[in-house]
């Protein structure tokens, strides 16, 4: 941000506004009727641009918070919040408290409502702590805004509104200042009047509380978090995306219109181009049946070859792997992303969950077929934990999330087995005494990898 934090906010303003601008277009095409074949392509262009502007949001976010994942899963929670249809209120106070604290004490803000991944409270400030450990101080506010005053309501329609801010927050305030947040230069739509006080609070400070809780985890404890019982293990390394092949892959899909490369016998990567966007024919070739079976089936798998593929980027923020690295930040031509925005590159995954079975076994990892049923992609991980004088075992579903992430961010599958395997390190960290204490502890006990 060369022109500062204010620059900052004026960018997520945009993006806000821009996000209001598609949903009341959105809201108004569902209007019509009767709905031909026309308006349902439109309503499909609309909503593709919408998941674009938030995919901006997201970037915008993960940038915001340093790209710690830690903070921005803990913010993060499955109930999707809805795009409003005009600038209320609670918009206007949401930017106007973001800007009267953008000092030193406070850090950068970024806006929740332009996101979304971040659904827990109104908007977070990251403060730098500079090179220390934690590298950043995060601090989280959900706003209620009501209005204070207002003026006569003028011949269009609008009237200039005093808003009341308050701020509530179960972290440290820094330093206030001591002054009253104020609109920005522009009228406010007129809103009826104020409803009774908002009885979510509590609700609210709970997820809150959770998030809290979630964001400064210590690593390598054990720690109450809501009901369940946490523990979080920190990967000294993790392979890094493969930007280079990715590269590569991109430049040979410019010239040839098809390129391909796998990583490990577990995913491969298909890529299309078509500088006039691509068609269903482009996509159906014989090549890419022949690339896949060549470098993602392995015979000596059988039946546990199991392919899912997927598009990437993601279509659908509501799914399991939205917390993968928006596409605006991957490490390409600023052209390639034009082309995705455009529909004029299009990558393809395919992984093999059966050759992640494989892996994990190969890497000490017990795998358990699902019993019954008739996807074989279901299985359960199981680690085997060794102390001096006792044995125990960790259970887990199979590493869905971790796979999803893996593929969508084009990570060797060495990443997803690090990630398992980070489990036989509870010994060095807990007893055997201490982890069955944690278990009879209310709640679920879990263990995560950061």
């Amino acid at each position: 941000m060369n022109n500062g934090i204010p620059a900052l906010l004026d960018l997520q303003e945009s993006i806000l506004r821009l996000q209001i601008e598609i949903q009341k277009d959105i809201a108004a095409a569902k209007q019509r009727r009767p709905r031909d074949a026309d308006t349902h392509l439109f309503l499909e262009q609309l909503r593709h641009v919408r998941h674009l502007s938030r995919t901006l949001g997201d970037s915008l976010a993960w940038v915001t918070l340093l790209f710690d994942r830690q903070v921005i899963h803990s913010l993060y929670q499955e109930s999707p919040v809805p795009i409003s249809s005009g600038m209320t209120d609670s918009h206007h106070g949401t930017l106007a408290f973001a800007r009267a604290n953008t000092r030193a004490e406070w850090g950068l803000p970024i806006v929740h409502d332009i996101t979304d991944i971040l659904r827990v409270g109104d908007v977070t400030f990251m403060r730098p702590t500079g090179g220390r450990e934690p590298l950043a101080e995060y601090r989280t506010f959900e706003l209620k805004v009501s209005r204070a005053g207002a003026g006569e309501v003028d011949a269009s329609g609008k009237q200039d509104v005093e808003l009341h801010v308050m701020a509530v927050s179960n972290e440290p305030f820094p330093n206030l200042a001591g002054q009253v947040a104020t609109m920005p230069d522009e009228s406010a739509p007129a809103e009826p009047a104020a409803r009774r006080p908002d009885r979510r609070i509590d609700r609210q400070m709970a997820r809150m509380d959770v998030a809290r809780d979630r964001k400064y985890a210590p690593f390598h404890e054990l720690a109450q978090i809501g009901t369940e019982r946490i523990f979080t293990l920190k990967l000294e390394r993790e392979p890094e995306p493969e930007w280079g092949k990715v590269r590569a892959a991109i430049r040979a899909a410019r010239r040839d219109g098809y390129s391909y490369f796998s990583l490990d016998g577990f995913v491969g990567y298909a890529l299309f181009y078509n500088r006039n966007g691509i068609t269903d024919e482009d996509i159906q070739s014989v090549r890419l049946s022949e690339d896949i079976t060549r470098t993602v089936m392995h015979e000596e798998l059988g039946s546990r070859n199991s392919l899912t593929i997927n598009q990437i980027p993601a279509l659908d923020h509501n799914d399991p792997a939205t917390l993968t690295l928006p596409f605006f930040l991957w490490k390409v031509p600023r052209n390639a992303i034009r082309d995705v925005i455009r529909h004029r590159l299009v990558i393809m995954a395919v992984f093999n969950s059966g050759r992640m079975e494989k892996l994990l076994k190969d890497a000490g990892v017990e795998v358990r077929p699902a019993v019954g049923g008739k996807d074989y992609r279901n299985f359960e991980v199981v680690v085997p934990l060794s102390w001096d004088n006792a044995r125990g075992e960790y259970h887990a579903g199979g590493p869905w999330d971790e796979m999803l992430v893996a593929v969508r961010e084009f990570r060797q599958p060495s990443a997803v087995v690090m990630r398992v395997r980070a489990a036989a390190r509870i010994p060095d960290h807990l007893t055997a005494q201490q982890l069955m204490v944690g278990a009879r502890a209310p709640g679920t006990e879990d263990v995560a990898a950061s």
